[in-house]
């Protein structure tokens, strides 16, 4: 009878986990943000071949709330922000056009950095490439979004492409979290205004959105001050 109690206790448990009532708290009671978690996006401009260069921002637009357990972490709307690592017009050498973008991690709404990966879960063969750069490059790996639009003269990715990416680790969340919307003209910033960009001599991500904001590039709500 004892085996018999065990048992259903262990199938209670594994059902219940599955149902996802084990997914959000670690051991010690803090709420987490799982590994594969899905981060729905849009692209907030058009990135091309013919127009941008390296070091660029590109803004990305939250589909969906992101939430542990009934807490919204990131909410809708917020802007988040990657950055062009390589870019390259045709030069007719038969080549063609080609960029490169990553959005490697984003900054929830406390302020917590998330990693990000392309896929949900690892590729396990023998063969796979699981390095940070195909795991984040969103145009020219084998798990890119949008490896179908490097084809042809120039590469363009247009806005309000949509995409998903997937937590790339367990995030254990602080008591800061935010439940509320933000308002129009109030986005939440990622880690652009973070991050020191070696291609724009010592500007933060965040100094680069803001420029191109302000010529009409981008658009999107404030971005925070570098600290």
């Amino acid at each position: 009878m004892q085996g018999r109690c065990g048992l259903i206790v262990s199938v209670f448990l594994a059902l219940a986990c599955t149902a996802g009532f084990c997914q959000s708290q670690l051991a010690n009671g803090a709420p987490v943000l799982r590994d594969g978690t899905p981060v729905h996006l849009a692209m907030g401009r058009t990135v091309s071949s013919g127009s941008d260069q390296p070091g660029e921002v590109v803004e990305f637009l939250v589909k969906e709330d992101v939430t542990v357990g009934d807490a919204i972490v990131l909410p809708e709307g917020s802007s988040v922000y990657g950055k062009v690592t390589a870019a390259r017009c045709d030069d007719r050498s038969g080549t063609g056009g080609m960029v490169e973008f990553q959005l490697e991690s984003l900054k929830l709404s406390n302020g917590q950095e998330v990693p990000l990966r392309n896929l949900k879960q690892l590729p396990t063969g023998a063969s796979a490439d699981i390095s940070p750069e195909k795991l984040t490059n969103l145009v020219n790996s084998p798990y890119a979004p949008f490896a179908h639009f490097n084809m042809g003269n120039e590469t363009t990715v247009p806005k309000n492409s949509l995409l998903t990416l997937y937590v790339a680790a367990d995030v254990a969340i602080s008591n800061q979290m935010v439940a509320t919307k933000p308002a129009a003209g109030s986005q939440v910033d990622s880690l652009a205004a973070h991050i020191i960009d070696k291609n724009t001599g010592a500007k933060s991500l965040g100094d680069v959105a803001r420029e191109q904001r302000e010529r009409g590039k981008i658009g999107g709500g404030m971005v925070s001050s570098p600290q």
